[in-house]
């Protein structure tokens, strides 16, 4: 088994990816990303953003932009938005029965 890492030219900074070659064929190591939509900050290039899964850093691949994401994102908590309620806010409200009532008949 031999290992390659290849490097992409068209890519500024050098983005590389690792190969593993055994008997001809070729077995990529999955170590980045592509995330599907993302824009990037700096550039605004769309679909270039990979995502490292060991160090856990976002890369443009088009303009090089290198971001950490943040350590703790379970801390952050909900995002609040305009459907959302706070803790004191939400109530149980037992169910009813409710009777329709026909003011008018409806002729045949």
């Amino acid at each position: 088994m031999v290992f390659h890492q290849l490097t992409n030219p068209a890519a500024k900074g050098g983005a590389t990816i690792n190969v593993l070659k055994k008997t001809g064929q070729s077995f990529a190591v999955n170590k980045r990303r592509f995330i599907a939509g993302a824009v990037c900050p700096r550039c605004a290039a769309m679909d270039k953003i990979v995502v490292d899964l060991e160090s856990d850093a976002r890369e443009c691949v088009a303009c090089g932009f290198s971001e950490a994401r943040p350590g703790d994102a379970a801390a952050v908590g909900e995002v609040a938005t305009r459907v959302s309620r706070g803790a004191a806010r939400r109530v149980e409200t037992a169910a009813q029965a409710i009777r329709f009532i026909e003011t008018e008949e409806k002729p045949d």
